[in-house]
């Protein structure tokens, strides 16, 4: 068991932040029409992939030298981009921050779970699902796979999807059974972190392991390539928690997701 404290959370956070700097220059190489852009501030980096849900802040208040005319440059760019002001915030960060925070009108929103996997016992399961890494040919039936996601749900983009695909340092991964494509997800490595995201499975196929089986394969693809922790974050209560747990996963702490109206920056 690891005790989180503020360095890992200063490693899992930095991590996250540059993960969301190389998405955005991926997406800015394969779709340059698109309103996209970012920034370093206060010690973080702020991001815009337009229309899409990836616009808001990470990794920011650790360094103690945070000040109000970082809040100022972080208002400037969520106006000159015309996005909602959006930061998600570790509970390790320096107390200043989160006194800015405040004062600069953010308010919560929701939280969110980060969890840390050392890798070194990687429970077994029997599955007849097969996980391995993608090649070149299979990156439209890997887009494929995530876009088949409930009616109405917004959170994923197709630009999105095949953003991750040409991402470097990031490695996709397709589940089959019986040869038809299931699951899909990611995982990005740097700094002998594993960062496991973009997970999704099939509509006609949840309920039946594929996201365990997911989890279970990039653990130790991870642990082959010397990775010394797998990190992940969720929503709090979902199946997504659950099935972390279950694979070894353990809390490392509480995230918080603050924002305001747009209307707020004039």
């Amino acid at each position: 068991m690891i005790f989180p404290d503020k360095q890992l959370a200063i490693r899992l956070e930095s991590s996250l932040a540059e993960d969301m700097r190389e998405y955005v220059e991926t997406f800015q190489q394969l779709f340059p029409d698109q309103q996209t852009a970012y920034q370093t501030i206060g010690g973080g980096i702020v991001i815009c992939m337009g229309s899409n849900y990836l616009n808001l802040a990470v990794g920011m208040g650790f360094d103690t030298t945070i000040s109000a005319s970082d809040f100022d440059d972080l208002d400037t760019f969520f106006q000159q981009h015309h996005i909602t002001p959006s930061i998600e915030i570790c509970p390790f960060v320096n107390p200043r921050f989160l006194n800015l925070v405040s004062q600069h009108g953010y308010h919560l929103l929701k939280f969110t779970t980060a969890y840390i996997h050392t890798l070194a016992d990687i429970p077994f399961i029997s599955t007849d699902i097969q996980v391995k890494p993608i090649d070149d040919t299979q990156r439209e039936l890997w887009v494929n796979t995530v876009m088949d996601i409930d009616a109405g749900n917004t959170t994923t983009d197709t630009h999105l999807a095949q953003a991750v695909t040409h991402r470097p340092h990031t490695t996709c991964f397709l589940a089959t059974r019986d040869d038809i494509a299931v699951g899909a997800s990611a995982l990005s490595i740097r700094h002998n972190i594993a960062t496991l995201y973009f997970t999704s499975t099939r509509q006609a196929y949840r309920g039946h392991g594929v996201q365990t089986a997911m989890i279970h394969a990039r653990l130790a693809y991870a642990r082959a390539q010397g990775c010394e922790l797998a990190f992940a974050t969720t929503i709090p209560g979902n199946n997504s928690m659950r099935n972390l747990l279950r694979a070894g996963f353990q809390v490392a702490y509480t995230r918080y997701m603050m924002g305001k109206d747009s209307a707020y920056l004039g």
